[in-house]
């Protein structure tokens, strides 16, 4: 077979890998992620859970919340867990009968929110229990964010090479 030949066929099958491996992938290069897709398969080490950062630069998380699953941007700007209002519909909050009336400041400007206790949150062998959060009003939130005072209630995080270390 002439090297002409072995160079085409190489480079079909080259193609038709590439072609076969890639389906899962978009054109901007990641994985095929709506925002509920962003959380990380963490690592869980008998000591702690290790999140890598997300192509976004962010650190996502799915934590079961009074049972049910939320996914969470952890943010240390935020000095609380603060729900979206369809996270907390869908956990069974019942936010159309809450009390909108505190008031916050946040980077996006001012908005109120309602105060709840969620009985806990588990991510791995982390649990929190008992932790103050709010909910934010109808379209206001489109993303829920895991706080500093979730994050206060470990007994240590860090980031370290694109990874966030949660110690329990």
């Amino acid at each position: 077979m002439s090297q002409p030949l072995q160079i085409l066929i190489l480079g079909v099958i080259v193609a038709v890998g590439v072609g076969y491996w890639s389906k899962d992938f978009t054109a901007d290069g990641g994985v095929k992620a709506e925002t509920q897709k962003r959380a990380a398969h963490y690592h869980r080490l008998v000591d702690a859970v290790i999140i890598p950062q997300h192509r976004d630069g962010h650190y996502w998380i799915e934590a079961d919340v009074n049972g049910e699953t939320v996914v969470f941007m952890i943010d240390t700007g935020a000095s609380h867990v603060a729900l979206s209002h369809k996270d907390a519909q869908r956990i069974g909050l019942n936010p159309d009968h809450l009390d909108y009336n505190l008031l916050y400041r946040t980077a996006n400007g001012n908005t109120h929110k309602a105060a709840v206790t969620l009985d806990d949150i588990d991510i791995g062998p982390i649990s929190v229990s008992t932790i103050r959060a709010s909910v934010a009003q109808p379209g206001r939130q489109a993303i829920s964010l895991l706080g500093m005072n979730f994050l206060n209630r470990l007994s240590g995080f860090e980031f370290r090479d694109k990874e966030l270390i949660l110690h329990p």
